[in-house]
């Protein structure tokens, strides 16, 4: 699921700044001939650090489509568990956004009165859910380059989180430039392209997988001011998302995120409004978090700059994290997932 055409792992959006890294890491050997040789070191360790980090956030999650084949494949136990196959992009993907995916086996327990999921492998009973999200990417991408592939892993249980990327493409000419080529787009996002996606996601999951039950979620906000320019294009999105959810039938559910999280923003935020620092931002939390894991949380990231829920404006930290955690176990607990355990056990 986060392989590339080529096979190899997709890291689209970084490539070409990793290879640039490892470029000028290279050519400090040739500095001293020109410059001081400490510039050279200088030159040498920050370009590594930037790989590093680098290839941290653009790297596969643990628990993507791919590893669950190969647990599934080897896997001895003649139990089986429900699937739960997460689609969206970098919020899901888990490397640049709090990583929640691996966050709904313990709260399901939690919510179901059962024992807490066994650390003995990154997919943990009750529920073996599937990461199949991937940094940038539209829901052009998630309808044409990867439902099939999420498919493949046989869900009962599909989340669909994605559309900030083409939101952010309609809100700023530059970025959506950028979208277009990171994905290789026939046209730059639009609110009409974006409906037209999500109505051939859902459209096609509904066809090739029935009895599947998913969950679609509205999008979080695009900074934390609500009402923001930026915001009123997620609003509008949004209100596409429910009619296309409204449309699909009854297998369908809306997940509230952007109503939980004005919720919150209108009691506790600030009104900050960083989308125009948003890269920087990024670059620096994500950056920071993947080079020293488990020693700062993006809630105290985001504090920095007066963030409730969105450490860069975009990206979700740990509270905002749980909060989507919890709305998700609901939607699996009213839709049967207790009782879909206990036929697979």
């Amino acid at each position: 699921m986060a392989n590339s055409k080529s096979g190899h792992p997709d890291r689209r959006g970084f490539t070409m700044y990793m290879n640039a890294a490892l470029i000028l890491a290279g050519s400090a050997a040739i500095t001293p001939f020109f410059l001081h040789w400490g510039i050279a070191l200088a030159q040498f360790v920050i370009c590594a650090v930037l790989f590093i980090a680098l290839e941290a956030i653009s790297a596969p999650p643990a628990n993507q489509a791919q590893a669950f084949q190969n647990f599934r494949r080897y896997n001895l136990s003649p139990s089986r568990r429900p699937v739960l196959v997460c689609l969206g992009d970098s919020i899901t993907h888990g490397t640049a956004s709090h990583s929640y995916t691996v966050d709904i086996p313990t709260q399901l327990t939690s919510a179901l009165a059962m024992p807490p999921p066994k650390a003995t492998s990154i997919f943990a009973d009750p529920l073996w859910v599937v990461n199949c999200g991937q940094n940038h990417i539209t829901t052009h991408t998630v309808w044409r380059e990867r439902l099939n592939k999420a498919l493949d892993c046989h869900p009962d249980y599909i989340l669909i989180l994605i559309g900030t990327n083409d939101v952010r493409a309609m809100y700023k000419k530059s970025w959506g430039a950028q979208v277009k080529r990171i994905n290789e787009l026939p046209e730059i996002p639009t609110l009409a392209t974006f409906t037209r996606n999500f109505h051939g996601i859902l459209s096609h999951i509904q066809q090739a997988s029935p009895m599947t039950q998913v969950g679609v979620c509205t999008l979080p906000p695009l900074g934390e001011n609500i009402k923001s320019d930026a915001n009123k294009l997620v609003r509008q999105a949004n209100d596409a998302i429910a009619q296309a959810v409204e449309q699909a039938g009854d297998k369908f559910t809306l997940i509230p995120v952007f109503d939980r999280f004005e919720t919150i923003l209108e009691k506790e935020g600030k009104r900050t409004d960083l989308l125009a620092l948003f890269p920087f931002l990024t670059a620096f939390m994500a950056g920071t978090y993947q080079l020293i894991p488990g020693m700062i949380k993006r809630n105290t990231l985001g504090s920095l700059v007066g963030h409730k829920l969105l450490c860069d404006g975009i990206h979700l930290n740990e509270r905002a994290g749980a909060e989507l955690v919890e709305l998700i176990v609901e939607w699996l607990v009213t839709k049967g997932v207790a009782k879909a355990i206990a036929v697979k056990s």
